[in-house]
């Protein structure tokens, strides 16, 4: 018998991801926390830190397109405990579609107490975030 296919966690990235980002920080630089997505090096350090043995949530703050989401997914985070706080209404429905499974919250990073304030209803095993200041 064949082995049965695993079900799907999350989509994959599109090779436009730079051009989305780039377009949307010149549509609206002041609203941007970077000018281009993390790189796969730098999102799997910090994916590294997380610990894979809790069930609290991870939230990731500025996803963007996902690249650190991404590398949380394929390290083995279960993506029901991913928390993902994104500005952008348009990055908001990408992640959607691509992490189907986890908690997408359109909402500033600056002002968690709201934007999570009724989603979280324990404390987080880990924070991470691409965002610059």
């Amino acid at each position: 018998m064949f082995p049965q296919p695993s079900a799907r966690v999350f989509k994959k990235p599109r090779l436009d991801d730079e051009v989305r980002f780039l377009r949307s920080w010149i549509e609206k630089p002041l609203a941007m926390g970077a000018v281009m997505p993390s790189g796969k090096l730098l999102a799997r350090t910090m994916a590294s830190y997380v610990d894979l043995n809790s069930d609290a949530p991870v939230i990731e703050l500025g996803p963007g397109t996902g690249p650190i989401t991404t590398a949380l997914v394929e390290r083995g985070v279960d993506p029901r405990r991913l928390v993902l706080v994104e500005y952008s209404p348009n990055f908001c429905a990408l992640l959607r579609e691509r992490f189907p499974k986890a908690t997408v919250v359109q909402g500033d990073a600056y002002s968690l107490r709201e934007t999570l304030g009724e989603i979280l209803r324990e404390p987080a095993s880990a924070v991470v975030s691409g965002l610059r200041s």
